[in-house]
């Protein structure tokens, strides 16, 4: 049943199969080796038709079967087997007969017999319960062949036996193309084996598979080896480098005209070095520095001609260095302006008879000039003579400033934006740090002597220095303001209105307003009329978004560029270029539109993303779910942008239409507090009977990510409410959503009864409707609840066959679920390798998606096998991490479920002092979310500690453990020893007396406070 599936008689194929149920039908007998009641067997079959027609559709397939291999079953009234004389040879069965003897020969007898996936491409339509019963058993053979593989990989390198480990690996690297610890072992044999090109190729390999599945790098380890495999210090592979001598210079200083330096240059290294690279680069003779006015284009190429002076690389321009300023250059910015400037800067005297340009470029063609053309950006209708000048004078070199390119032939260019300044959350380590930072006080201490940086005001310059986006000339202004106010009501200030800065100028005249009026002075109408729509963007745009809302085409978007308007910025992927509006300059353009147009605009706007998040919805759950996170996240700030306004505007049907878009995003990233804020705060917002389903599924969605954020009583009730909803409009679909979520909710609580109704609910309604993700989740949820209850086997099946769904349909976040389910049945069950395979897949996708409560869990989980390992360190860093991941995103239930760990590990140290505060700790975080298994998990542990110390509470603890209905099988395990309050299990009043004891412990009862604290 390996790969293309069949069935033999003494080594010939059966044929004369009524349908491919016929054959369906045999393999399920031959795989299970069980006998099946006939009844089973239609609704496995024939799940999607009525249960008479189902039968009678069996009886028709068992006739057939009786003529073709009638002998060899056994057909009874009621039940359909295999015959128990019947020497059956299933390959499935060998299979997993060898993995289980282990030793070399039998993995190897089991790995050849592993040919390809069970039932491989053999598909029945109208049977989702075989297909499921398929998928799931494909699933867990993958991961016997996995565990066959890796094993005999370890015995054969072991045993030196590189090209059968080589052999090996590649085989368990098709079937698990993710497995980077895999990649490492191959990788190393082939350097190993001197075939150093087939290592990098296999690093290469490896890399392309992460970035397209994933989008994420190798580890540091594979980076690691990489590195030494090229370089020769991997054992096996050598490369001899021949080391280069550096040119020697003589320094000769060339005449200059650049103006004395009134005061230091701050910042801009990086710049600086740029500006020197491209003067030195033979290959560069025109560089243009853009940016918008105030970003400092000219104290930057003046501070980079000084250090170039000083160093050995002026020789190169021994005929000058000259500075040719056009600030006040008028007569429409021809080329004759342009002339006469140079000509004056270089000391030329015009002849009546000879043309300046004329004089200017012969003056020029000989000699080995640097000429600096600033503010340039007037003078476009001249950039011709720039032209000329490069081609006729063969040793000059032309660095140009302005607002806008020339968009000449060679021109390279160097766009500036504002200087670094500290992140709205980041810590201020000291005022050298940023160089925005260190302008403010430059600036601020030539107007008030005393002034300096300290703990006191640094946070609030850092909110002035963010509010003018690092601008020099915006950073220079605010500080000449430190005169009359102080810095927090400049900050204050700046944060209602960025115009205020202004205000302190001498008339405006070198203020930011007139600085921006002159650059929006320099726009064609067609990008004036695109760039007032561009500004209703947040957080940037692409091309497509630019045309469809703005009518703006790549031209315009690069006139826009040109003028120092607009800066390309990068995406997540990559593979889209991304536009934003120069952030300084947003105020002043968005106050060309009047009100009216503003609110088009606005809606507009909100109206595009709205539809955009219900057309990636889908994207969302399949192959191109990565895609679809990347761009979400690229665009987040429009989406908020366009939620908040649909919400103002009580727009019902767009929230309706991206509800389940941005529901999904928020999930996948672990976005739980926004989720809850948007979703809980637009139903609320909306009003009228008529909109009670479009505000039950807002609420519904609103309910998961709140009950994320331990408002359990909440959830539950909107969740209970959009059931009884969607059945009474029978709505079916939404009714799956609330039952799935309700059931998962009602499982972190305990209540494993109602969960398993819920699930078992939501599951029919998913077969129903053919819904596939339905079926994903309510799987896992059963599996869940399987777990907790101790039916290890039972919970591995479940999820495998969401998993092999997951990996069917491509959809990764989901497919990590489905991973952790497997691997936490598989620890439970002692098969440590495979778990540890399931959990790192997960933990690499969790990543890959940023998604931290995902992320925490499967530290979490990996952390349980280094315990189960003794491998303590490990097991405490992983708990570690994973609580710093929940506690950011104030996530209780996993801050919780680490402590316990943690906790757990203190205990088994033996320092019982740690662990009973680790342990209270972990009980204050179950109590708040209302964690009933955690809590009990806790004081299993509790008891333990107390045990320990003689503590009377010990035996109280253990008795309401093991009398709680909700008690995990891995508690009462702990707990078993106690013995004598296992006959009172299930007492009634255990709630209650949880209740009781928990109080007792903490001695902060207020909830407000205890989450303070926390």
């Amino acid at each position: 049943m390996f790969g293309s599936p069949g069935i033999a008689l003494a080594g010939e194929p059966v044929t004369g199969f009524v349908s491919l149920k016929s054959r369906a039908l045999v393999f399920y007998l031959a795989a299970t080796g069980e006998t099946h009641r006939r009844s089973h067997l239609a609704g496995l079959l024939w799940s999607d038709v009525a249960e008479e027609r189902a039968r009678k559709n069996l009886r028709d397939v068992l006739s057939n079967l009786r003529s073709v291999i009638g002998p060899f079953l056994e057909i009874a009234r009621h039940e359909v087997a295999i015959a128990s004389d019947v020497p059956l040879v299933a390959d499935t069965a060998a299979f997993e007969a060898a993995v289980r003897a282990g030793g070399p020969a039998s993995l190897a007898r089991a790995t050849a017999l592993y040919s390809g996936e069970f039932l491989a491409g053999f598909y029945l339509s109208g049977a989702p319960l075989f297909d499921e019963w398929a998928l799931g058993q494909r699933e867990h053979y993958r991961l016997l062949a996995l565990h066959a593989l890796s094993d005999l990989t370890s015995f054969y390198i072991a045993q030196g036996q590189s090209l059968r480990a080589i052999d090996t690996l590649t085989q368990l690297l098709s079937a698990d193309p993710w497995r980077e610890d895999a990649h490492r072992q191959l990788m190393t044999l082939l350097a190993a084996a001197g075939d150093t090109g087939a290592a990098v190729a296999q690093y290469q390999r490896l890399r392309t598979v992460l970035r397209d599945e994933l989008g994420v790098e190798p580890d540091d380890e594979t980076e690691a080896l990489y590195r030494q495999i090229r370089t020769g210090t991997h054992p096996g592979v050598s490369v001899q480098t021949a080391p280069v001598a550096p040119p020697s210079l003589l320094a000769v200083t060339p005449a200059s005209n650049l103006p004395a330096r009134t005061h230091p240059f701050v910042g801009r290294g990086q710049e600086v070095d740029r500006v020197l690279a491209s003067i030195g680069d033979p290959a560069c003779r025109l560089l243009t520095v853009a940016g918008p006015g105030g970003m400092g284009k000219t104290e930057l190429v003046l501070h980079s001609l000084r250090e170039l002076l000083a160093s050995p690389q002026s020789r190169q321009y021994s005929d000058g260095v000259i500075v040719v300023s056009l600030h006040s250059v008028g007569g429409g910015g021809q080329p004759v302006q342009l002339a006469a400037a140079i000509g004056d800067a270089l000391g030329l005297i015009a002849s009546e008879p000879v043309p300046v340009d004329t004089l200017v470029i012969e003056h020029l063609r000989p000699r080995r000039v640097l000429l600096v053309l600033d503010s340039f950006e007037h003078m476009f209708g001249a950039r011709d003579l720039v032209a000329d000048l490069l081609t006729a004078a063969k040793g000059l070199m032309v660095v140009v400033t302005s607002r806008r390119t020339l968009g000449l032939s060679g021109e390279h260019l160097l766009t500036l934006h504002g200087l670094p300044v500290p992140a709205e959350d980041g810590e201020l380590a000291g005022e050298w740090d940023f160089p925005a930072l260190q302008l403010f006080r430059q600036q601020a201490r030539t107007v008030a002597p005393d002034f300096d940086l300290d703990s006191a005001n640094i946070s609030a310059v850092a909110r002035i220095c963010r509010c003018v986006a690092g601008l020099p000339l915006g950073v220079m202004l605010a500080a000449s303001l430190v005169r009359y106010l102080s810095v927090e009501e400049i900050a204050g200030e700046l944060a209602r209105d960025i115009r205020f800065i202004d205000e302190g100028t001498a008339g405006g005249q070198r203020g930011l307003r007139s600085v921006f009026e002159r650059s929006w002075r320099l726009l064609e109408p067609e990008a004036r009329h695109s760039l007032v729509r561009l500004v209703q963007f947040r957080g940037g745009f692409t091309r497509a978004t630019a045309a469809a809302l703005a009518d703006a085409s790549l031209s315009t978007l690069a006139a826009l560029m040109d003028a120092s308007f607009l800066q390309r910025v990068p995406g997540s992927t990559g593979a889209a270029s991304r536009y934003e509006v120069i952030e300084v300059l947003r105020v002043f353009v968005a106050e060309q539109v009047n009100a009216r147009e503003e609110e088009q605009l606005r809606s507009r706007h909100s109206g595009y993303f709205l539809h955009w998040l219900g057309e990636i919805a889908d994207d969302l759950q399949g192959r191109g779910q990565r895609r679809a996170i990347e761009a979400l996240s690229d665009d987040l700030d429009n989406v908020r942008a366009a939620w908040d306004w649909a919400v103002t505007r009580r727009d019902a049907e767009g929230l309706d239409r991206a509800a389940l878009g941005l529901f999904r995003y928020y999930e996948m990233r672990s976005l739980f507090r926004e989720g809850a804020e948007r979703f809980i705060g637009a139903a609320q917002f909306l009003d009228g009977s008529e909109l009670d389903r479009i505000r039950a599924r807002l609420l519904a969605r609103g309910a998961w990510f709140a009950f994320q954020l331990s408002r359990q009583q909440e959830a539950r009730a909107w969740l209970e409410q959009g059931v009884t909803l969607f059945r009474d409009k029978e709505d079916r679909l939404e009714q799956l959503f609330c039952l799935n979520y309700l059931a998962a909710v009602m499982q972190h609580s305990g209540d494993y009864e109602s969960a398993e109704l819920h699930g078992e609910a939501a599951l029919r309604l998913a077969r129903q409707f053919a819904d596939v993700h339905g079926v994903v989740v309510a799987q896992n949820i059963l599996s869940q609840i399987a777990y907790e209850v101790g039916e290890f086997a039972r919970a591995r099946r479940l999820a495998q066959i969401s998993l092999a769904l997951d990996r069917e349909r491509g959809n990764n976040w989901s497919t990590a679920f489905s991973l952790v389910n497997v691997g936490r049945a598989l620890l439970a069950l002692g098969e440590f390798a495979n778990a540890v395979a399931c959990f790192s897949e997960a933990l690499k996708i969790r990543k890959a998606i940023g998604d931290p409560r995902g992320t925490g869990y499967c530290l979490n989980l990996l952390g349980d096998v280094a315990a189960a390992q003794d491998n303590i360190d490990e097991a405490r860093l992983r708990y570690h991490d994973a609580l710093g991941l929940f506690e950011g995103i104030s996530n209780l239930q996993g801050a919780g479920e680490s402590l316990l760990r943690l906790g757990r590990l203190a205990l088994v140290a033996g320092d019982l002092a740690v662990a009973e505060r680790t342990l209270l700790e972990a009980l204050r975080r179950a109590s708040l979310v209302g964690a009933t298994p955690l809590q009990l998990g806790v004081l299993a542990e509790l008891a333990v500690a107390f045990w320990h110390q003689g503590d009377p509470r010990a035996a109280e603890l253990a008795e309401l453990v093991l009398s709680h209905n909700a008690t995990r099988g891995a508690s009462r395990a702990r707990l078993d020893w106690f013995g004598a309050a296992a006959s009172a299990a299930g007492e009634p009043d255990c709630y209650d007396r949880l209740r009781e004891v928990v109080a007792s412990l903490l001695p902060v009862a207020d909830s407000a406070v205890v989450a303070v604290e926390i």
